[in-house]
This record gives C-alpha cells, sequence and structure tokens, in this order.
C-alpha cells in the first residue's frame, strides 16, 4: 500500500496516472482517499493545460476515464475540452478515450461539442459514433432535432449509417435522411458516377495548385485565397468520391454555418451573402472574392435563409483532368492539415493488405481456441506511449485480418502455417520506427532471451540495417501484463491480455524503401499490431492515410533529357543497377516497338528481365526493343513506344514523374504488360499503379516447380500454349481486388504452403488501353522456359494490338 500512495504522489505524472485506476481498485478501506484526490484534481488541470506534453495530457485523460464511476462530472468535463482549441493528435487520443469508454454519457458529451469541431475532429468523432447501434441512435436523433445539422455528414458518412449493420439503425437513417431532403438526385449520381473513375486516379499536385485559382475566389488554403466559403485547410483527408460529390452536387451537403442569406435593401439592392458578423446596427456579409459589405440595418427591407450554397453549380465543366490536379493538391501536404507541430513527427505507416491474422480468432495453438486471441478495447488512431498508432478495423480490412503474426517453429499449430515474413513499403527518410505489439505466442516473460523476430531495414542505394529482437527483451507473451526491459506495456489498448510499444532506431539517412519483417523460426509467434515512423528532418512524404512512397516536390515536365550512360553502382550489368544504357529505337517502321522498363531488388533485372527477354522478344517477335533499368530514361523512350513491359520494384519508378507518364501511355492507347516483380504490391495507393494496372498484387509467394492451368484458351495471350506447363520459379500469392474488372487466363497450382489457388496471367480490362499482368519470371529458369517465353510474346503482341502471328 505503501507503494502505491508513493506512485500516486509521484512526481511523475504519467506513473501517477496509471497508479490512479489501480488504487481505485484496490484501496476498498478509503486509506489513500486524501491522495486520490489530490490526484485526480491534478490530473484534471493537467489534462485541460494545452502547455503540459501531450504524452502528460493522455495519459491523464485515460486515468480520469478509467476512474470515471467514482469521479462524478468527470465525461462531461473532458468532453467538453474538444470544445476549446487542441491540438490534432491530442484531440484524437481524447476522443478515442472518451468513445472507447463505452459510456453512453461520453457520447452524449462529444454530441454536445460536434457543431463547434473542426472537420477533421468531427469526423471524428461522428465515426466513433457510428460504431455503436446505440450511439448512432443518438447522433440520428440529434440530427431529426435539429441539433445537429445533415450538413455535418459527408456523403460517405451517410452511407454507412444507412447501410449500417443495425437494421433498425439502418432503417431509422433512410427516413431521417429522405426526411430532411439530403439524398441525390438520379442525375447528379449518374454524373458523379461517371466522372469518378477519372478523378480517383494519381494527378499532378503542382498542376492543381496553379489550377486552385478557380477556388480560391471562395475558399482559403494554406493562408492563399479568400474568406468566403469554408476553409479547405484538412479536407484533403476526404476520400476523392466525398470532394467530387461537393464539388458536383454543391446543394446535397450544406452545414449551417455557410447556408445563405437572401438580403433585399429598401432602394431595392439584393444581396446573395454570408454572415460575416452582426450587432445591433450593423449586419456584416461575405461575398465571393473576400468582398466584404457592412449594411445598416435600418435600411434592409427583408432578409431569409434558403437551402441552397453559394457554390456555382456545373463545375464539372473543369473536367476530369483539372479536377483530378485540384484534388491531388488538396490531398498534398498542403491541403491535408498534416503538418501540425505534433502530428507532423509521426507518419503512420499503412499495413493494410498486409495482415496474417484475424484478432478475433485464435491466433496460436489452434483458430477455435478464444482463449489465445488480443480482445481490442480501441480501433482506429490511438496513442499509446506518446506515439499516434492506428489499430485497423476488422470491418474493413480485407479477410478481417487485423494483426501481423509470423511463423512459430510449433509444428501442428496454427502459428506453424503463418508466413515467414511480411514486406512493408515505407519510401521516405525515418529516424526511428515505433512498434506497437511486442508480443507473441509463447513470448516467454523477462529473462527468457529467445528471438522472437528479425526486422530488416532496405534503403535507397542498398544499403540494410539488420535488428533482431527477443523475447524476454523487447517481446513478452500476450496472455497477462510482463514486463520486460525493452518494451513498454500499452495501457487501454486490449482488455485482459496485453500489448507493448518499443522502438527501432534507424541508422542512415537515406530513404528507407520497405521493412521486411521476419521470423527466425524460434517457438515466439512475434505479433504486430501497427507501426509508426518518426521523420527524419526534411523528409517528403504523402498525406498520413496513404501508402507512404518518396514524393518529388516537382514532377519533372516533358520531355526530358535521356541520361547518359554510366558505369556507376557497378554498372549496367549489376544486379541492382539503375544506370541509363543509352539503347534507342531504330528509325525503321513498321515494327512493334516494345519498352522494357526494370529494377530493384531479389531479381537480376539487367540479366534477365532486359537482357533475356528483349533478344527473345528481337529473335522471335521481331520487336524493336529498348530495355533500361532507369526511370528517367524509361520516361523519356515512353513516348516512342507501343507497348511497355514493365516489372520493378525500385522506388525510383514510383515516383510522380514516371508514374504520370505512364497513365499518359496508357491513356493514350499504348500496351502494358506487367511483368513478375510489377505484380508485387509495390506501389502507393497515390500513384494508382496496382489499383490501375495491377487490379491488386502478390504479398507473398512459394517456390519450386509447380503447374500452370490454362483457364481461357481462347484468349489471344494464351495462343499456341498447352492446356497446362511446368515452370521452375516463384509462384506469387497474387490477390485480386473486389470490384476491378479482371479476366483470369491462368492459374498455378494449389501453394504448398496455403494450398490456394492464385492466378499467374491475367488481363485488366482498361477503357483506354489493354493491360495484360503475368506473376511468372523469377529467374533462369523461367525466362528459359518454352511456355514462358511464348506467354510474354502473345502478351506483348495482343497488347500492341499486333494479334493472329
Amino acid at each position: 500500500m505503501e507503494g502505491l500512495r508513493g506512485l500516486l504522489v509521484s512526481g511523475d505524472a504519467v506513473l501517477a496516472a496509471a497508479a490512479l485506476p489501480v488504487a481505485e481498485m484496490w484501496d476498498a478501506d478509503g486509506a489513500l482517499g486524501n491522495e486520490r484526490a489530490m490526484l485526480r484534481e491534478r490530473l484534471r488541470k493537467l489534462a485541460a493545460d494545452g502547455a503540459e506534453r501531450l504524452e502528460t495530457r493522455v495519459a491523464a485523460v485515460e486515468a480520469l476515464v478509467a476512474v470515471r464511476r467514482s469521479e462524478p462530472g468527470v465525461i462531461e468535463e473532458l468532453a467538453a475540452l474538444q470544445g476549446r482549441a487542441q491540438t490534432e493528435v491530442f484531440r484524437e487520443a481524447l476522443t478515442n478515450a472518451l468513445l472507447a469508454s463505452g459510456d453512453d454519457a461520453a457520447a452524449a458529451g462529444l454530441m454536445r461539442v460536434l457543431p463547434g469541431l473542426g472537420a477533421t475532429a468531427r469526423d471524428t468523432v461522428i465515426v466513433g459514433l457510428m460504431k455503436r447501434a446505440g450511439w448512432a441512435g443518438m447522433l440520428l436523433e440529434a440530427v431529426e432535432s435539429g441539433k445537429v445539422s445533415v450538413g455535418l455528414l459527408s456523403p460517405s458518412r451517410r452511407s454507412r449509417l444507412v447501410g449500417h449493420p443495425d437494421a433498425a439503425t439502418a432503417e431509422r437513417a433512410k427516413r431521417v435522411l429522405a426526411k430532411l431532403g439530403s439524398g441525390s438526385s438520379a442525375a447528379k449520381d449518374e454524373l458523379i458516377a461517371r466522372l469518378l473513375p477519372e478523378v480517383v486516379r494519381p494527378g499532378d499536385p503542382v498542376r492543381g495548385k496553379a489550377q486552385f485559382g478557380v477556388c480560391a475566389a471562395c475558399h482559403r488554403l494554406g493562408g492563399e485565397g479568400h474568406v468566403f466559403g469554408p476553409a479547405l485547410d484538412g479536407m484533403g483527408r476526404h476520400p476523392v468520391a466525398d470532394l467530387l460529390v461537393h464539388v458536383v452536387d454543391p446543394n446535397r451537403s450544406v452545414d449551417d454555418e455557410h447556408r445563405t442569406l437572401q438580403i433585399t435593401m429598401k432602394d431595392g439592392t439584393q444581396y446573395s451573402a454570408l454572415v460575416a458578423g452582426e450587432n445591433e446596427s450593423v449586419l456584416t456579409i461575405r461575398q465571393p472574392g473576400g468582398v466584404v459589405v457592412e449594411l445598416r440595418k435600418e435600411q434592409i427591407a427583408g432578409r431569409r435563409v434558403v437551402a441552397e450554397s453559394l457554390m456555382p453549380e456545373g463545375l464539372e465543366a473543369l473536367g476530369a483532368d483539372v479536377l483530378r490536379d485540384i484534388f491531388a493538391y488538396l490531398r498534398s501536404a498542403a491541403g491535408s492539415g498534416a503538418a501540425t507541430e505534433e502530428s507532423g513527427r509521426y507518419r503512420v505507416v499503412d499495413l493494410s493488405g498486409l495482415f496474417t491474422a484475424d484478432n478475433r480468432m485464435g491466433l496460436y495453438s489452434s483458430q477455435a481456441n478464444r482463449d489465445n486471441y488480443l480482445p481490442f478495447v480501441r480501433l482506429g488512431r490511438v496513442t499509446a506511449n506518446g506515439v499516434p498508432f492506428e489499430i485497423a478495423d476488422p470491418a474493413v480490412e480485407r479477410d478481417g485480418k487485423t494483426l501481423i503474426v509470423l511463423r512459430a517453429d510449433r509444428p501442428g499449430t496454427h502459428a506453424a502455417g503463418y508466413p515467414v515474413k511480411v514486406e512493408i513499403p515505407v519510401g521516405f527518410a525515418v529516424s526511428r520506427l515505433h512498434f506497437l505489439g511486442g508480443v507473441g505466442g509463447w513470448g516467454g516473460q523477462a529473462g527468457a532471451n529467445v528471438p522472437a523476430m528479425k526486422v530488416t531495414l532496405h534503403h535507397a542505394g542498398g544499403a540494410e540495417q539488420t535488428v533482431m529482437l527477443r523475447a524476454g527483451h523487447e517481446f513478452a507473451d500476450y496472455v497477462r501484463r510482463l514486463d520486460v526491459p525493452g518494451s513498454v506495456f500499452a495501457e487501454g489498448i486490449v482488455k485482459g491480455r496485453q500489448v507493448r510499444t518499443f522502438g527501432v532506431r534507424v541508422e542512415r539517412g537515406e530513404v528507407l524503401e520497405k521493412v521486411v519483417l521476419e521470423s527466425p523460426m524460434s517457438r515466439v509467434a512475434a505479433t504486430t499490431v501497427a507501426v509508426t515512423a518518426e521523420l527524419r528532418e526534411g523528409a517528403v512524404v504523402l498525406p498520413e492515410g496513404e501508402r507512404k512512397m518518396e514524393v518529388p516536390v516537382v514532377p519533372a515536365p516533358p520531355p526530358m533529357p535521356v541520361p547518359a550512360p554510366s558505369a556507376a553502382g557497378g554498372g549496367v550489368d549489376d544486379p541492382r543497377s539503375t544506370v541509363a544504357t543509352g539503347q534507342r529505337f531504330g528509325e525503321e517502321r513498321g515494327r512493334l516497338r516494345v519498352l522494357l522498363a526494370g529494377a530493384g531488388g531479389a531479381h537480376d533485372f539487367p540479366r534477365y528481365f532486359l537482357k533475356a527477354d528483349g533478344a527473345m522478344l528481337k529473335a522471335d517477335g521481331g520487336c524493336d526493343v529498348v530495355a533500361t533499368p532507369n526511370a528517367e530514361e524509361a520516361q523519356a523512350r515512353l513516348g516512342e513506344a507501343d507497348v511497355l513491359v514493365f516489372s520493378a520494384n525500385h522506388p525510383s519508378f514510383s515516383r510522380v514523374p514516371f508514374m504520370t507518364a505512364l497513365h499518359g501511355f496508357a491513356d493514350g492507347g499504348k500496351g502494358v504488360v506487367i511483368l513478375h516483380a510489377g505484380t508485387w504490391r509495390n506501389y502507393a495507393v497515390h500513384t494508382g499503379f496496382n489499383q490501375r494496372f495491377v487490379g491488386g498484387g502478390a504479398k507473398g509467394h512459394g517456390h519450386g516447380e509447380f503447374e500452370v492451368t490454362v483457364k481461357d484458351a481462347g484468349h489471344p495471350v494464351m495462343a499456341g500454349l498447352p492446356g497446362m506447363f511446368l515452370i521452375k520459379d516463384e509462384s506469387y500469392h497474387a490477390m485480386l481486388d473486389a470490384g476491378v474488372p479482371v479476366r483470369v487466363l491462368a492459374e498455378n497450382a494449389p501453394d504448398s504452403k496455403t494450398m490456394k489457388v492464385y492466378p499467374s496471367v491475367w488481363v485488366v480490362e482498361d477503357a483506354k488501353t489493354r493491360v495484360v499482368n503475368i506473376s511468372l519470371g523469377h529467374a533462369g529458369p523461367a525466362h528459359e522456359n518454352p511456355a514462358f517465353r511464348r506467354l510474354l510474346l502473345n502478351a506483348v503482341r495482343w497488347a500492341g494490338r499486333v494479334e493472329g502471328k
């Protein structure tokens, strides 16, 4: 008891906050009453003090929420903090702590301050309220009664309400939204549906900034533009689909603050404007272009509020290209609102599509054993030990998977079937990686000293850093709180179990291309919940929420000079070469011009993808071939080519200039063949590469000799191939995304590890081009295989519209 008393009065506010909930449970006889009361009051002040450290304030909030039953009014006080000026990271932590309590008083308190919150904080609250049927009902009641404007619900949030998993909530949402006239018109919906596939593709933020003038007459962004309509800072965090709805159908969602006032003066003059201010004698209005007008009230004959927005209709006439670039500018760092002092220090690393396990099911001994799982108390953005993390929501993630669990050497258990390694793209300079996890099946406790997970950092230029993490130091068993010296317990994340946080210092300053988590095949099934990068000073990244890749400040304008051939980096024959080759297409026309582009790691690109495939296309297909591992040279030659054969995992090919040129190449009707490494999930969401050209991608593979079975023998790409052929190769575990128009032409035999069948040849049906994907082709045995050679030649000819040969 004395030790607990010492913690309660400790000068370390974080330790004291952690001790308070324990004291509330243990102190049945009231012996610690004075200390508890003093600490609760101290924590209330710390939570409200904007000058305090983030870690301290968050710890205070979480401790107060934990003892809310014995502290009347604390939930209401904490909810009221949302209505004051706060940093974005603290707002998120505060909201998440309140919502995680499951207390209706927390939901009601957040509802009261909701109308006064900024767009980002408001959206966080609304998403949290929708996760419980009772709270969603409270939100709908507030909307129906007018306490919360229907205009505060974005189109995607309305869609989630009317499609709510709770049937009664969904029906109520339909009634309420229909009653308030917040539905959509069929004509507008059709227009939006037609534009959306075009504007979701990658745009050019530099061009978008130049075109922002059309918006700047009414909106302000990053200190530029006029104050009339809503400021657009932070709007880039919203999905492009939402932004498009606001532009094309501005009357669908108008919040109370921006409703139009129609004013008629006694002399007949009329104004349509927004109210900027009002006192007893003067009404101040704002008009487009930043014009502010003061009207004497005695001269006003009448005024009325109308439902329509002052934002003009018909902006779709700007065209999909201009809208796409403007949205790209909004979603760049300038418009994302990501550069706040605290949040700008960190970037959550996107693990979507990489998870291997569902936290709701048995993780280790068997899936049926519900004792070995991690029941999250909180989902979404959380702060653990001062670092923001993103806990995946199984309702959103593919297959419901939310954890990265690596294989354990435990024959006969479920944990023996997990992947040995997972590769995580990063794409910017990092000073430290923070992990939420640090637990595992059979993770042991302090002193165990068992290898648990190898972390390999791959930097631009080929440098690597490897760290071996160990059970008993960074990792411990998941089953309960077991402290180890290399990590810190994360309070309030899981119920009845534990997860921990630890950091890995990044020694090098180059761009961190990817992080590989690998099992050392020990007895431990290492488990990772989330990863957050602490940025190295000067790093350039995308807004949060996107898969991160390096983004240049300005794209190189085409046409561009071709780099001179170089012997740097080991020369053009070096497996990791990215130097220009100086190759050019011949002057003779009439032959199919094929550009081979590829570079990166884990393959000998020059030997197989460039030389062997290039020689085959020349000899067997009579093609005019240029092959290069250099992204700038490839970009320069794209305009002369008929077909691109692309196999790369080097980040230089993910940058804006090359990706912009690639999309333009395809838009012009030129053919694209994506080969082996190109079908991996290498590329950030903002590039649109995997979405448009692959229709998904691979994140794992087997290796050895296996059968390939033709599924669509009638397609020209499969002409002349046997119904089944053997190949010694990497068998990619290609996963195609739902809703993408894909035609599978061939499949690999069931993988010996996963026992699943994966596509090996498929066509993505694109309205403007022909795209073939071939996941085969790792090294010599594949590139020398007659069936593979015929397949590649067929794909090039079909993509280049040279059929029947």
